[in-house]
């Protein structure tokens, strides 16, 4: 399939590498990394194995980044936006193995070969779960699909406009519910207050550790307003409940559901609709409205302290696991890239665009990416490379005859180019952390003035 899609990438034409990457990582990795959760073990196990998966990723990278073939894998895997193959077996084996723990369908019965080594896909995955305590914590906001048919309460979302009409013209006799979530520096909160008579009966806030999301929050902090009207409100009364969270009333009016907060949260509605008159509304942010100021004010002191007691304090999402993945390896692809035995002149502006996940070069068109990959790695047509690599006849930079032509001193020392450096970067001279800092808009554009690496420019005929 991978040589099928060079069919239509050549050094100068071709797809973009938005789209070789796309088809790299939705069409081959899939059918690569079908049922990796049995046998991901084996790359390390297996010479001929690795040989093969390295093969098709070292490929995949000079589709995507047109880079020089004598640039190292490593090199080429950062530039062109695609993670080592191992990393990719491991996501899909931990992915896999999640999901059939949730469905309880994860059998770990271990059994020892005839060499004394374990026999079981199980215990080579669940060596990669025991580093990520998140995604084998069995309190998750995951369950088998529900279906709410029957609901005790309405959710509705107006218009703007007569959501405002809707709420200045509430009989003061009304209970109105306002609830919010909030989540910021890395902490979450919820908070609802409870108005009757055009007074402030109850309020409350909550801090929620690092953990939850902002819908989480929302979801909450309904569901703690739920149970105090179920708890404190007679027979027969009207509750309406805003909040200014689309997705949350969504949740809560679909009719099919995995999410154990959403399922707990419809009960409990369920259970006080069966006594008391419950809407939900989706009221606007912003507008004004004393109820939902008041409660954005609750969420933001709930987010706004540290919380006392072991996390986790609400469920882990699916979103949460993913992000504890990617992070965990993310930062197992920082490490081992900085054991490499590479060249320095490539590893410390690749080591720079790799810690500054995401990547910054995803948007990059062929060209550019061809360019950023022969400076950034050092693997170049500039003097030094060639002079190290084919025996030309200098390695002094054309431009300024002082120094080795280097990638470093090409993009940010020579004086030759000082004029033009300024004018697109706003820097006569930069190091490697300034360059791969500054935006990759202004680097391509500093490039093509200097039209050092224009490709008819580069590859004319010599006599």
């Amino acid at each position: 399939m991978l040589q099928a899609c060079s069919k239509a990438i050549s050094k100068t034409w071709g797809l973009n590498p938005t789209s070789t990457r796309w088809l790299f990582q939705q069409v081959i990795l899939p059918a690569v990394t079908y049922g990796a959760f049995t046998w991901q073990h084996i790359y390390t196990t297996s010479k001929q194995a690795r040989t093969a998966l390295d093969r098709l990723q070292r490929n995949a990278a000079l589709m995507i980044t047109r880079g020089l073939r004598s640039t190292p894998t490593a090199n080429l895997e950062i530039m062109a936006g695609i993670r080592p193959i191992k990393h990719v077996l491991e996501h899909a084996a931990i992915a896999a193995a999640i999901r059939l723990i949730i469905n309880n369908r994860w059998i770990e019965n271990y059994h020892i070969n005839r060499r004394g080594y374990y026999d079981s896909h199980a215990h080579s995955t669940n060596l990669l779960l025991a580093q990520l305590p998140i995604t084998s914590c069995k309190y998750r906001d995951t369950c088998p699909s529900f279906t709410v048919i029957d609901r005790k309460f309405r959710s509705i979302i107006l218009d703007r406009e007569l959501t405002i009409t809707l709420i200045s013209n509430i009989p003061t006799n009304t209970w109105q519910v306002y609830t919010d979530g909030s989540r910021r520096n890395d902490l979450a909160g919820a908070g609802f207050c409870i108005f009757h008579n055009n007074t402030e009966i109850y309020s409350a806030y909550a801090n929620l550790g690092s953990f939850p999301t902002v819908f989480q929050c929302e979801l909450y902090a309904i569901n703690q307003a739920a149970a105090w009207i179920e708890a404190n409100v007679n027979r027969s009364e009207t509750v309406l409940f805003f909040t200014d969270s689309q997705a949350t009333i969504q949740a809560l009016n679909s009719t099919n559901s995995s999410s154990v907060m959403i399922r707990e949260t419809i009960d409990l509605l369920n259970s006080i609709g069966h006594s008391v008159f419950a809407s939900i509304y989706c009221v606007p942010g912003h507008m004004d409205v004393a109820g939902n100021e008041r409660a954005d004010e609750l969420a933001r002191q709930g987010s706004g302290t540290r919380p006392i007691g072991p996390e986790p304090f609400l469920p882990f999402t699916t979103a949460n696991s993913k992000t504890e993945i990617t992070r965990y390896l993310h930062n197992k692809h920082v490490s081992e890239y900085s054991q490499k035995d590479i060249s320095e002149k490539g590893k410390i502006p690749i080591s720079n665009v790799l810690n500054s996940y995401p990547k910054k070069l995803t948007q990059a068109k062929g060209q550019q990416l061809k360019q950023l990959t022969w400076l950034f790695s050092g693997h170049s047509p500039l003097n030094y490379f060639q002079y190290k690599t084919v025996g030309s006849r200098t390695q002094i930079c054309q431009q300024c005859s002082e120094e080795p032509e280097t990638s470093l001193h090409f993009l940010g020392e020579c004086v030759a180019f000082a004029t033009i450096r300024l004018r697109t970067t706003g820097h006569i001279i930069m190091n490697w952390k300034q360059i791969t800092d500054t935006n990759i808009n202004s680097i391509l554009e500093y490039i093509a003035a200097t039209n050092r690496l224009n490709h008819s420019v580069i590859f004319q005929p010599t006599t």
